[in-house]
């Protein structure tokens, strides 16, 4: 998950220097502030997203929506299944 949050953080500092040069910043100050403007944005709404996803994963769990336990089986259809895993895929 780490390695994702690195990614979308360099790819919104990208986008925010092609903007500040699309927008024609004369100064460096200006590239520093758009910057800090949608980064630090960025790092707000992944927050807020990930606190809200967690409110939702508890309430979910506490209205029996979802189980947790690893008994659960993962399959949709089990007549897929292959019980030999080298002829699963032809």
């Amino acid at each position: 998950m780490l390695v994702v949050a690195v990614a979308s953080f360099v790819c919104v500092g990208l986008l925010a220097i092609f903007k500040a040069y699309i927008d024609r910043c004369t100064e460096f100050s200006g590239y520093v502030k758009t910057i800090t403007y949608y980064l630090t944005t960025a790092v707000a709404v992944s927050g807020v997203s990930y606190a809200v996803g967690n409110l939702v994963e508890r309430l979910i769990e506490e209205l029996g929506l979802f189980e947790t336990s690893s008994n659960v089986s993962m399959a949709v259809i089990p007549e897929v299944v292959s019980m030999n895993p080298s002829v699963a895929y032809y």
